[in-house]
């Protein structure tokens, strides 16, 4: 988690489409997305596992898409919070037009319920990365999620 998301983001503007920030590193999240629009890209608002989804209630219909961690930011492989099914089930049933992207420990075990929950995008690091065919990996969560 960047701590000084604006700051981080003026200096990497060039580099990227869209920049997701944390909303509990910034007091002023209406700035980071102000900016951001002003410079014509996509905006995430992410939300650490044990972060309310009050926290973004000023500015969910402001951004592109919601991040959930599914994990605790900054510990790569770790445990996954199951607990976030429900917080993203929650908030599409509060905001359904909102995109949900799931970050942290995606795997075949529970990318089902997360795509059940209403989770459109998924980032799936450790698994992909730790597999003997990386390839294969992501071609595996791509099947548990493909549309009938």
């Amino acid at each position: 988690m960047i701590e000084k998301p604006l700051k981080w983001i003026k200096e990497n503007l060039n580099k990227f489409e869209r920049f997701n920030f944390h909303i509990e590193a910034t007091e002023d999240p209406e700035s980071v997305i102000s900016y951001l629009r002003d410079k014509e890209k996509e905006v995430g608002v992410a939300l650490n596992p044990e972060t309310s989804l009050e926290e973004i209630s000023s500015v969910v219909h402001e951004v592109d898409v919601v991040q959930f961690m599914t994990v605790d930011p900054g510990s790569y492989g770790s445990n996954f919070h199951k607990e976030v099914i429900k917080k993203i089930r929650e908030a599409k049933r509060k905001h359904p037009e909102i995109s949900v992207e799931v970050d942290g420990h995606v795997t075949p075990k529970n990318i089902e319920d997360l795509r059940e929950a209403g989770a459109d995008l998924f980032v799936s690091g450790s698994y992909v990365q730790e597999s003997n065919n990386p390839g294969q990996a992501v071609r595996t969560l791509e099947e548990k999620i493909k549309d009938e």
